[in-house]
């Protein structure tokens, strides 16, 4: 049956490798993970849809070695790098955030950046508030106003420290939107640190 299913990724018909990609999800096992990725750059939507869906139900440890493999090839191809950052999205260890990282890198479209952007918002690890603060600094206004949005809605505690160093960091847009940040937080343990940061850098 396997068979069929895969050749049904190739037909010319867009419902029949759409329906081919589903069935073939609901299988979960390795093989068919790399047909499945080769249907995330196709032309149809739905198609990409129905892909980027049935790798999300598989584990992360069958998955995250393809798409490694797929990312380093996948530069200029928007509409697979928008199917591979929808997947990695669904996926919660240090090296899905790393992956999305590698696509970051690999981008200048201002969607796909802000996409990304909020994706790393909702990973919680180090790597990911590392670039997040990074994109504070991005030329486009759009891209700077997601990745404050998506600090801001970060714990405080997992970022005080984060913010407190970046108080002092001489670029204006990281500044700005970390005191901006900081002003929304809107407690003692912000206007403590504010304080402080006064203070060392008087």
């Amino acid at each position: 049956i396997k068979e069929y299913l895969f050749e049904g990724l190739q037909d010319n018909n867009h419902r029949i490798r759409s329906q081919c990609a589903k069935i073939l999800g609901q299988k979960g096992d390795e093989m068919i993970i790399f047909p499945l990725l080769q249907t995330m750059g196709d032309d149809s939507w739905a198609i990409r849809k129905s892909a980027q869906e049935a790798l999300k139900h598989m584990s992360e440890e069958k998955v995250l070695p393809a798409l490694s493999g797929i990312i380093k090839s996948s530069s200029g191809n928007l509409g697979l790098m928008k199917s591979l950052s929808s997947v990695l999205s669904e996926f919660e260890s240090p090296d899905a955030s790393s992956l999305l990282v590698q696509l970051l890198q690999n981008t200048d479209n201002p969607a796909l950046i802000e996409s990304i952007t909020r994706s790393l918002g909702r990973k919680e690890d180090e790597l990911s508030f590392t670039h997040l603060f990074h994109l504070l600094a991005n030329d486009q206004w759009t891209v700077r106003k997601t990745a404050s949005t998506a600090i801001a809605q970060i714990s405080f505690d997992k970022i005080k420290s984060r913010l407190k160093k970046e108080l002092s960091n001489p670029n204006r847009f990281i500044h700005l939107a970390v005191v901006e940040i900081l002003i929304a937080k809107g407690d003692e343990d912000v206007i403590d640190l504010m304080a402080d940061s006064l203070d060392s850098n008087n």
